[in-house]
């Protein structure tokens, strides 16, 4: 009687320590792509360095929408912006690719375009590893272009004629049409937005006197097509 209690107690106790094992092996350690997730959106770059050079997949996609890190660092809210400059520039690094695209067919530029984050926007642009195209569609069949200024509410009057500007200096074409056979300008159009529809009909050199006619001065040059400056106001010189 007592040998069945310690052969019964000994099978239950193996039971119980197997069933721990399996648990432990289904859950494993955490995925080293959810924890470079974590630290690109708290814009940790030491972390993000150190997780890569762990194995980190610098180009994996998640599984909730399909997005690569550095969509993930492009969408976030603007006021990260220059905080996700920092996270753009270690992954670019790295070798993480600016073409990738998510369930909606958006990329890092259509994402930091649409939420405003124009120092994002510049850095995407500058990259010299891979030419990116400024006027691939999304599956609604939006450019970035269309996105900045159908999404224009994210960002002031200041910082859409500014991102705006980057976009058609670096070749954004306004006459693209989505799905719904509409183009930034008529988006433009639609919301009332006369400054913007003066940007999109003009031409390079147009662009930078109306600047300078609507406010501005030391608008875009060959040298630094990225910097305007309000009239009156003081800003330091920015080397990008």
């Amino acid at each position: 009687m007592k040998r069945d209690l310690k052969v019964r107690s000994l099978f239950f106790s193996l039971i119980s320590v197997g069933s721990i094992g399996i648990s432990a092996a289904l859950v494993g350690p955490r995925n080293l792509n959810e924890e470079l997730n974590d630290a690109i959106t708290g814009g940790r770059t030491e972390k993000i360095k150190n997780l890569i050079r762990k194995g980190a997949d610098v180009n994996a996609k998640n599984k909730r929408n399909k997005q690569t890190p550095l969509i993930l660092a492009a969408r976030q809210d603007k006021h990260l912006d220059k905080q996700m400059v920092s996270v753009i520039l270690k992954l670019l690094a790295y070798e993480a690719d600016p073409t990738a695209k998510d369930m909606w067919e958006m990329t890092a530029l259509m994402w930091a375009v649409r939420n405003g984050l124009i120092n994002v926007t510049i850095k995407l642009l500058q990259d010299r590893k891979v030419k990116l195209n400024i006027n691939i569609q999304d599956k609604e069949g939006n450019t970035a272009l269309i996105h900045a200024v159908r999404d224009s509410g994210k960002v002031s009057p200041y910082d859409l004629v500014k991102m705006v500007t980057i976009l058609l200096l670096n070749g954004a074409d306004p006459t693209i049409t989505n799905q719904l056979e509409q183009t930034a300008l008529s988006y433009a159009n639609i919301t009332g937005q006369l400054l913007i529809e003066h940007l999109l009909n003009a031409d390079k050199a147009a662009i930078r006197d109306s600047l300078q006619k609507i406010g501005f001065r030391d608008g875009p040059s060959e040298e630094h097509p990225y910097v305007i400056k309000r009239k009156g106001k003081k800003v330091k010189k920015r080397n990008y």
